[in-house]
């Protein structure tokens, strides 16, 4: 299968490339073409169509069939990539599977120096390109139904990890996220069992705010203008850009762009890309437009268009050395975007998780304990302008995550 091709699709459940005689390293068996070891394909028990029919509901997380123990009981295991592979999301997900896939075959498919061999699936959290309660969870599901599962890396929207994260703890597996932000993603009513198993691989909105706020000092921002998007975690992040910033800081909702004074400064606090262009639109002559990382992807940058004035945007810097960059290009025939190096740097904190847990690298909950321990990427920023997404420049100002 060519590797430029998506690692999942619709109505799929997990998903594995097929391998190709070419891609087979002597002595291993059945490879994948990026070299990673095969697993049994799943099935979708009788327990769990009936639990999917309620996914919808939160209160679906009793369905689970459940043991006592963590453990996936030998020396394979499985980590899963749930990611909206279709939509709006689906170019920024298929580049974070890829750089997954690349730091899994780096590490030779394996963990602990060979002791554990390393399978990996992707699921789909979307349902004919729709992020719903019931496809973010039936994503969920296909995790903990695997008796092998020991972590997934996913949730790129607060709304996704809200439902995923309680059902993903029912069942002790630790949930990495590359991009969800929201503060409320720890709150202990996500985690039945009463242990934390999210964790995030980039700071969470406090950080971002305290990040805006600077980078509006380092502008010389005398007035900012708080734009805040509908959803719960767009007022969250405002109120929260607000307090960083203190009393130069002004509060509205984004309906009010075209009120903000000429010469002011403006901070979209939204999620949404097609509200939050329609608003930086209608700007008067801003002295600078500031948005989260939410907006740091090309549906924005389509829905800002040519003509819209440039954005300065928040971005995780990733851990990843030039030479990753370049191996990605070559494998997949397409430059590493953040979102590619944040899903290598993803896939190698569960690896190193893995390693920690040591004679426990087996269990998933020992595994989500150590992935507490992922410390997040520090915010740097890029620029939206000419319907695309313009990188950070080399050695651009970075702030704490």
């Amino acid at each position: 299968m060519p590797l430029d091709r998506p690692v999942g699709d619709r109505r799929q459940g997990a998903r594995r490339d097929a391998a190709r005689a070419a891609d087979r390293r002597r002595g291993r068996g059945h490879q994948d073409p990026l070299g990673l070891p095969a697993g049994p394909a799943l099935r979708v028990t009788r327990r769990l169509a009936a639990c999917l029919l309620a996914a919808a509901a939160l209160g679906a997380a009793g369905c689970r069939d459940t043991t006592n123990s963590t453990s996936t009981g030998g020396d394979t295991v499985t980590i899963y990539s749930v990611l909206p592979l279709e939509g709006p999301s689906a170019a920024a997900a298929r580049d974070v599977a890829d750089g997954e896939k690349l730091a899994l075959r780096d590490a030779n498919g394996q963990a602990q120096g060979g002791k554990i061999t390393v399978n990996f699936r992707s699921v789909d959290s979307t349902d004919d390109g729709r992020l719903t309660a019931t496809s973010a969870a039936r994503a969920a599901r296909t995790v903990a139904q695997d008796p092998s599962a020991v972590a997934a890396i996913g949730a790129f929207a607060a709304s996704e990890a809200r439902i995923e994260i309680p059902l993903l703890n029912e069942a002790g597996v630790g949930l990495l996220s590359t991009a969800a932000t929201a503060v409320d993603l720890r709150d202990p009513s996500l985690f039945p069992s009463g242990r934390t198993t999210f964790s995030r691989l980039v700071g969470d909105d406090a950080s971002q705010a305290r990040a805006l706020a600077a980078v509006a000092r380092a502008r010389g921002c005398r007035r900012l203008a708080v734009l805040a998007g509908s959803a719960p975690e767009d007022r969250s992040l405002a109120a929260l850009v607000v307090r960083a910033a203190g009393a130069r800081a002004r509060r509205a909702g984004l309906a009010r762009a075209a009120t903000v004074p000429r010469g002011a400064c403006a901070v979209l606090a939204a999620s949404q890309a097609g509200p939050a262009a329609r608003a930086a639109g209608v700007l008067p002559a801003a002295r600078a437009v500031l948005a989260p990382s939410a907006l740091a992807g090309p549906a924005f940058a389509r829905a800002l268009g040519s003509g819209g004035p440039a954005v300065t945007v928040l971005v995780a810097d990733p851990q990843t050395p030039p030479a990753v960059a370049a191996a990605y290009a070559r494998t997949f025939g397409r430059r590493a975007a953040t979102d590619a190096l944040l899903g290598y740097d993803a896939m190698r904190a569960v690896l190193s998780a893995i390693a920690r847990a040591g004679p426990h690298g087996n269990d998933r909950a020992a595994v989500a304990a150590q992935l507490q321990r992922t410390a997040p990427a520090r915010w740097t920023t890029a620029t939206v302008r000419g319907g695309r997404v313009v990188g950070a420049r080399p050695k651009a100002p970075t702030f704490e995550p």
